[in-house]
């Protein structure tokens, strides 16, 4: 099991979450039921080839993404902060 597996990603008024497929040309974004950790929805879709899930706060946010590193395996991808 991995670090991050335990993560939990729920809806919260101060955050956008957006989750997408990597389908190759292109990301199809879904919505699993969510307060879920990111190993619950790795298996939601396991067999999406890439899942990026993205947190985006006001101030602050994450995107981690799953498969890069073989199935099932999260990294945190990126880290933001501020406004664009």
């Amino acid at each position: 099991m991995n670090k991050l597996d335990d993560v939990l990603i729920s809806n919260d008024p101060a955050y956008k979450i957006e989750i997408y497929l990597d389908c190759g040309a292109y990301w199809k974004q879904v919505n699993p039921q969510l307060p879920a950790t990111l190993h619950d929805i790795y298996l939601q879709y396991p067999n999406a080839v890439m899942l990026y899930v993205i947190v985006d706060g006001f101030m602050s946010g994450v995107i981690y993404r799953c498969g890069n590193y073989g199935d099932g395996e999260w990294q945190q991808y990126a880290v933001t902060q501020g406004m664009a």
